[in-house]
């Protein structure tokens, strides 16, 4: 058992931000590239949007929704390849909410540490039209385990 002391220092929470709007391109986890807006057809299409350092803990985040979409059926979940919901489990985020431009949403973490090769991923759910407006930022927030950036007194 180790003895353990009181606490020399400390880390600044970093943050990721991924800002999107609904004629952005990018390659999904199937290497197709697609329109952020464009109709899915009734499927998902999921994104690699982040990727953490090993050690990494998520502790948080917001979904903010700078321009309503204005498609019929426009949903975000926020996740990773374990669990494409693990931020978002209370409910995909709907794009156009007319409230989420002032509120937006928050994302809870869950305590899990990231090895380094796991990217945070966007799952995308627009299954009646596609958007031709439309801008949201997603914003993780983190800190990574061991790591020191500020001293603090000890004594």
């Amino acid at each position: 058992m180790a003895t353990l002391t009181k606490l020399p220092n400390a880390q600044t929470v970093l943050s990721a931000v991924f800002d999107f709007s609904y004629n952005d391109t990018m390659v999904n986890t199937s290497g197709d590239s697609v329109a952020l807006g464009e109709l899915t057809s009734g499927s998902n299409t999921v994104f690699d949007i982040i990727t953490l350092p090993p050690n990494a803990v998520v502790i948080g985040g917001r979904v903010i929704v700078v321009t309503a979409f204005n498609s019929t059926a426009n949903t975000i979940d926020i996740g990773d390849s374990d669990d494409t919901d693990r931020y978002t489990e209370t409910g995909a985020i709907n794009l156009q909410d007319p409230d989420a431009p002032a509120t937006g949403f928050d994302m809870l973490g869950d305590g899990k540490v990231y090895a380094g090769n796991q990217n945070i991923r966007l799952t995308l759910s627009n299954t009646v039209s596609a958007a031709t407006a439309g801008r949201a930022i997603v914003v993780v927030n983190y800190v990574v385990s061991g790591r020191a950036t500020e001293n603090v007194k000890t004594t």
